[in-house]
């Protein structure tokens, strides 16, 4: 009887493991075709998209467009980093960049200070960015005070903001800073030209229902009021990429209208079991003092 039940345990995990592959194998078919049906329209930053540590494929969409636009200071800044495991400048870190990470989420900060401890390369901020506060909030860390050399160029490289609301309302009001590459987070369902984005709320908490940030069209109406101009959008329909203007010419999707770039919502693209779960222990590694 106990071997019987346990040969039917197996094959249920063998089946589960089965599906999972499965999963894995058509997502990353769909992936190829994706791809290369943009890319017999126009030239993008798609076909170059990759993961490491980003949620999707914006590692390597950040690798290309930088392969573009050239890499000045090395210096970022993350609004919203998840588990800090999972975000869109841990594989930046590794490949010897710094900057700060910025997160409403007390329990992950606290955490990450515990097993990093390196304000030469990474510095960590629990806080709630507002419009109101942005400024303010990065503003402490132009010249951080435990360490002099720890200062933040106003044309810092990369400026990644995900925080589920009013993001762009956010980017509207950042004056202090002039970042290179901007990556805003949008809401996919609502395609080009609709433009729709979310009420002001200081309050506002994202219930994972449809109701969360702002459509594509009105983040570049807003964008190209602050000298910015969008390049690229990830795969899964996640993330929208903007350059500031004097940069766009650099770029492969320089002159592509907004209906080439957008892609639409494929949240389960990526949204797959791995064998080897991803963690911070290289990050850990390469932090420690």
């Amino acid at each position: 009887m106990v071997k019987s039940l346990l040969k039917i345990f197996l094959s249920k995990i063998r089946r589960f493991i089965a599906d999972k592959n499965n999963r894995e194998l058509e997502s990353k078919k769909f992936i190829e075709e994706i791809i290369n049906k943009v890319s017999l329209k126009n030239d993008n930053y798609l076909k170059d998209g990759f993961k490491v540590y980003s949620q999707n494929d914006e590692d390597g969409l950040i690798e290309s467009i930088f392969e573009d636009i050239g890499i000045k200071n090395r210096f970022f800044i993350e609004i919203g980093i998840g588990n800090g495991v999972e975000n869109n400048t841990h594989y930046l870190l590794l490949k010897d960049w710094k900057g700060v990470w910025i997160d409403s989420n007390a329990a992950v900060i606290k955490k990450l200070k515990k097993q990093i401890n390196n304000y030469d390369s990474l510095n960590l901020k629990c806080a709630k960015i507002t419009p109101q506060n942005i400024n303010q909030t990065i503003n402490e860390y132009r010249k951080a005070k435990n360490n002099e050399n720890f200062v933040i160029p106003e044309n810092l490289d990369f400026l990644s903001i995900d925080i589920d609301s009013f993001d762009i309302f956010c980017i509207k009001e950042l004056n202090i800073i002039k970042p290179r590459l901007i990556c805003i987070e949008y809401n996919a369902k609502f395609p080009p030209p609709t433009k729709l984005s979310i009420e002001q709320s200081k309050n506002f908490l994202w219930k994972y229902d449809d109701y969360f940030g702002s459509s594509l069209s009105f983040l570049v109406e807003e964008m190209e009021k602050k000298q910015y101009k969008l390049i690229s959008t990830n795969i899964s329909g996640s993330n929208a990429f903007f350059t500031k203007s004097d940069l766009y010419p650099l770029c492969k999707t320089n002159g592509q209208s907004i209906k080439n770039i957008y892609m639409p919502p494929n949240y389960n693209l990526y949204d797959y079991n791995v064998t080897h779960n991803p963690t911070n222990k290289f990050l850990i590694n390469k932090l420690k003092k």
